[in-house]
């Protein structure tokens, strides 16, 4: 026999772990779970809003890795502007976005 929730409030993803997430993990989990819990709360702008910033770093992420995988200097090691410029993003949409779903 399975019990039924009576409760009205949607099952959330906790914001502040969630961004946490996003940062030590995998910066478009946090952007993810972030817009998800918009869905459930229904402020579709919100929502919106994380997802460009998930698109927008899979769009930077990748220009950048197709300009490393082209560019045939020797003297350029590619992973320390792409770690940099990951933690530079998460950062930004930790303090723009993230921050009005954990308040």
């Amino acid at each position: 026999m399975t019990e039924t929730s009576t409760s009205t409030e949607p099952a959330l993803w906790n914001p502040k772990k969630a961004a946490v997430y996003g940062f030590f993990v995998l910066p478009p989990m946090g952007m993810l779970l972030h817009a998800l819990n918009w869905r459930r709360l229904y402020v579709k702008q919100r929502e919106r809003a994380n997802l460009i910033w998930l698109f927008g770093y899979v769009i930077v992420m990748t220009g950048l890795m197709l300009l490393n995988i082209f560019d045939n200097a020797e003297f350029y090691h590619p992973r320390i502007p792409i770690v940099m410029v990951s933690m530079v993003y998460s950062q930004l949409w930790e303090s723009i976005e993230a921050i009005r779903q954990i308040e």
